[in-house]
């Protein structure tokens, strides 16, 4: 399945960035680091406000995307 283009995924791939997901010792849904082109953890844990706060932020200003 492919990622809407304006869903959270999307954008991180579109800038380089990259997910990685690990599964809670407690199952539940599995905790999402995000991490930079080069490699830096820019987020962890976040849910999808917190990520798309910080792609409009950081990586998308000129573009508010809606939630």
């Amino acid at each position: 399945m492919k990622a809407q283009p304006n869903s959270p995924n999307a954008l991180w791939a579109k800038h380089g960035y990259t997910i990685e997901r690990q599964q809670r010792r407690a199952g539940g849904p599995k905790i999402r680091t995000i991490r930079s082109p080069a490699g830096d953890a820019v987020l962890h844990d976040a849910g999808y406000d917190a990520e798309m706060d910080w792609i409009n932020d950081n990586l998308e200003p000129h573009h508010q995307t809606l939630p």
